[in-house]
């Protein structure tokens, strides 16, 4: 399944995105400050560029 996480760099969306990763989700994290490390995550996005909203359209 893929997971959609808005606001994922936060505490609470960095939990999130770990347990979603550890249960086999496909994640991606869509947020104004995209720094945190999540290797495994397929698509960091920042919600300031314009660009990758339309590419993630459709997620």
């Amino acid at each position: 399944m893929n997971i959609l996480v808005i606001g994922g760099s936060g505490f609470i969306g960095t939990a999130l995105i770990r347990e979603l990763l550890t249960l086999g989700y496909y994640v991606r994290n869509f947020d104004k400050n995209p720094s945190v490390d999540f290797s495994e995550l397929s698509t960091i996005a920042d919600v300031r560029d314009k660009d990758a909203l339309i590419c993630l359209q459709g997620s």
